[in-house]
C-alpha cells in the first residue's frame, strides 16, 4: 500500500539537483525505498516531497541515488538493486525489445521547445553554426546511444552535416561542461542545471536546440520499475492509488508499450 503513495506523488510532480537525502522516519512501519536517478533540475519536486517529509508522512523511507546516466540507472533498477529508476524512454523502450519486464509508473519530463531543458552547447569561441560544421567532430554524451546521441545525430543530419562522421565519447552529465570549455570535445547537449550555470557563467554558447529535431514536443523520460515488484503488494497498492486518484487506471498495469 505504501508503495502507491509513492507512486501518487511521483505522478503529482514533475521533479533538479539535489543533495542524496534520507528522510527521518516518522513513525515505525516505513517502507524503505531507492530511487535511482541522473540529479537534475526537473527532480526539484521530488527531493522537495523527500526533504520536507512528505514522503515519511505517507509511511516512505526514501532515498535518492545518484548515476551517471539513464541507462546506468536502469540497468541498476533492472538488476535489483534499486527499486525505481528515472529514465528516457529510449533505455525503456530497449528494455521492452529485450523483453524485460519494466513498466512506467510515472511519466516525466515533458520536452518543448518553449521551455527547453537541454540544448546542444559548445565553446565560447567556436566557429560553428551548422550540422555540417560538426562533421567528423568529438561529441560528449552520458551514455554511447543515449537520447542525447540519437538527438545529436537528428540535429546534424538536418542541419546538413553527417551523423556517421560523429565521434561519441562517454562523459557524466557533471563533467560535459569543463570537457566543451576544455576542449576536450567539440559539443554536448547540457541539462540543466549544468546548462542555467553555464550559459550564466558563458563557459559555454548554445549551438542549437537539437531535441527539436526529433520533434518540438514529446514526453522525454519516465519513472520506471520492474513489474514483479509493484505487483508484490498489488491489492493494497491498487485500493491506495484508487483511493488518492479516482478513476485511475490500476498503477500495476503501468503504461502500455505496443510493439
Amino acid at each position: 500500500m505504501r508503495r502507491a503513495g509513492l507512486v501518487r506523488l511521483l505522478a503529482a510532480t514533475s521533479i533538479a539537483p539535489a543533495l542524496s537525502v534520507r528522510t527521518q522516519p516518522v513513525r515505525a512501519a516505513v517502507e524503505p525505498i531507492q530511487l535511482v536517478c541522473v540529479p537534475t533540475e526537473d527532480m526539484t519536486d521530488l527531493y522537495y516531497a523527500v526533504k520536507t517529509g512528505m514522503m515519511a508522512r505517507s509511511g516512505l523511507d526514501v532515498t535518492l541515488v545518484f548515476a551517471s546516466s539513464g541507462a546506468a540507472a536502469t540497468a541498476a533498477d533492472v538488476a535489483g538493486t534499486y527499486q525505481i529508476a528515472k529514465t528516457s524512454l529510449l533505455a525503456l523502450f530497449s528494455a521492452h525489445l529485450q523483453d524485460i519486464p519494466l513498466i512506467v509508473i510515472a511519466p516525466h519530463i515533458l520536452n518543448e521547445a518553449e521551455n527547453p531543458q537541454s540544448l546542444l552547447q559548445v565553446a565560447p569561441d567556436s566557429p560553428f553554426k551548422t550540422g555540417s560544421d560538426q562533421n567528423g567532430k568529438t561529441i560528449g554524451v552520458p551514455s554511447l546511444g543515449d537520447f542525447n546521441t540519437v538527438a545529436t545525430r537528428a540535429w546534424v543530419d538536418k542541419t546538413g552535416g553527417d551523423w556517421r562522421s560523429l565521434k561519441f565519447v562517454e562523459i557524466p552529465n557533471s563533467a560535459l561542461e569543463a570537457a566543451i570549455a576544455a576542449h576536450r570535445i567539440d559539443a554536448a547537449i547540457l541539462q540543466t542545471p549544468q546548462l542555467d550555470i553555464s550559459l550564466q557563467t558563458g563557459t559555454t554558447k548554445t549551438l542549437a536546440y537539437a531535441n527539436a529535431a526529433i520533434s518540438p514536443r514529446f514526453i522525454l523520460g519516465a519513472y520506471v520499475a520492474r513489474r514483479d515488484w509493484t505487483v508484490s503488494d498489488a491489492a493494497g497498492l491498487q485500493r491506495h492509488h484508487r483511493a488518492h486518484v479516482p478513476g485511475a487506471r490500476d498503477p500495476r498495469a503501468g503504461i502500455p508499450v505496443r510493439r
